[in-house]
This record gives structure tokens, sequence and C-alpha cells, in this order.
């Protein structure tokens, strides 16, 4: 999960021993990339919130949203609403550790001196967000706003299902949630991660770190993987992790 909370962390070190055996780091993208890129997820120039929600709607977007998630929500004002549905959701974790998991791992691997890339430029990462139809990406912002309680109870279920290595129904879960754009944000990335991680792995020994919703389902990364002949064996048991959490 791309977070700094103890349930995100919760294989850190079973990720660390793995990494002792790797010659390649494939991130979801390339962490160096994205600390750079604080205008990749913006609104076209000369559009703002205020012009796609109306200024009644913006006003009261804002107030209920700086309440609920302490945010300053005119820093805000030219971002794409997907990205700020993206950014609350972060807001919904608690912060345990001084970095988010992608950046703990990324360190992790350049420490060892392991080869690092992404299996998505942030030209793909923008090119999908730009692909979402903007009225749909409005709706959801408003629909957020209108339901904070039912959104956080979301992402903590999210956090305890990864925490307890419940794949299939975290997957399940974000299936149900991505519904019209499930196709952009889950299977077309899917595929595309794919074509570049393929000629990763008849070359190196890889690790690899995507988000866990791309790796459930038919067409996940490890079902594919799965059908080009790999061996897929889970380390983790999740009615066991379930117990030790509680």
């Amino acid at each position: 999960m791309h977070l700094s909370s103890i349930q995100a962390f919760r294989f850190v070190d079973m990720a660390e021993h793995a990494l002792q055996n790797c010659t390649y780091y494939a991130a979801e993208t390339d962490v160096g990339l994205l600390e750079r890129s604080s205008n990749s997820f913006s609104l076209p120039p000369g559009i703002s919130l205020l012009d796609l929600l109306g200024e009644k709607k913006y006003i009261k977007v804002g107030t209920i949203l700086q309440k609920s998630f302490g945010i300053e929500w005119e820093g805000y004002k030219h971002m794409l609403p997907f990205f700020i549905s993206s950014m609350l959701a972060v807001k919904c974790s608690s912060v345990d550790f001084p970095c988010n998991l992608d950046h703990k791992l990324w360190q992790m691997a350049v420490s060892k001196g392991i080869q690092t890339g992404g299996l998505e430029t942030l030209e793909d990462q923008k090119r999908i967000l730009d692909s979402i139809p903007m009225e749909f990406q409005v709706r959801e912002l408003l629909h957020l706003s209108s339901n904070i309680s039912s959104f956080r109870k979301r992402m903590k279920t999210l956090q305890s299902l990864y925490a307890e290595g419940d794949l299939k129904q975290l997957y399940r879960l974000t299936k149900k949630h991505t519904g019209p754009i499930r196709q952009i944000m889950l299977h077309q990335r899917n595929a595309n991660m794919m074509e570049v991680l393929l000629p990763l792995m008849s070359s190196h020994s890889v690790f690899v770190a995507v988000g866990a919703s791309h790796l459930g389902g038919n067409i996940g990364i490890l079902a594919q993987l799965k059908k080009k002949g790999a061996v897929i064996q889970s380390l983790v048991k999740p009615n066991v992790l379930g117990k030790q959490l509680t």
C-alpha cells in the first residue's frame, strides 16, 4: 500500500530479506521521478475546481474536507479530482513511519546497490488519469465529501485486508469501488506493467513492488505470471495473520 501506517509496513522485514536475492527493483513508478512531479496531476491550464464544481459546491466541499481531513482546500484548487480523492485516502491512514512504504522499499534497494526502475512512467500514469472522464471524477469527489465516515471505513478495511495478506478480498473490494473505471485503473494498467516486467524477468531476479490491488483477480499480475509458467508461492496465511493482528 502507498501508505506509512503500521499495517502497510507489516511485511517490510520479509521484503528486505527477499531483496537480498534480487538484482532489480521494479516499483510502479520510479520514486526519484515521482518526487519531482508535483505538477503531473494538475488540471489543464485555465481550469480549476471552482470552474468544475461551481462556487456553491466548491465552498461546501472545501469546508467539509478541511474540517474532516485538516487540509488547506485552496492548495488543491488546481488538482485533478481523482488525485485529490487519492490524497484523502492517504489522510485516512495513520502516520507511523517517516516515509511511505514505496519510499522505504526504494531506499532499501538503493542502499543494497540494486538497480531500480518503474513499470510505469509518469507519462503513463498521467495519461491514465486523463482518460478518466472528468464528470466521473467530480461525481466521486462529491460523493466522498457527502460520505466521509463510509470513506474512512473503507480505507480502514483495505488496510486490514492488506495486513492480513488477504489479496482476494482486497481485490474484490477495490474492483467494486472502481466500478466503471475498473478497466482503466486495474486491467489496462496490469497489462501495461506486464509488458515491462516480462523482459526484466528474462535478465534479472526482480523484486516487484506495486499496489496490492494489481496482484489479485483473474487478470491480476500474479494470475498473468502463472499463465506464463511462473510458480506462485504465498508466504502469507491470511487467517493466521488476522488472528495475530487482533
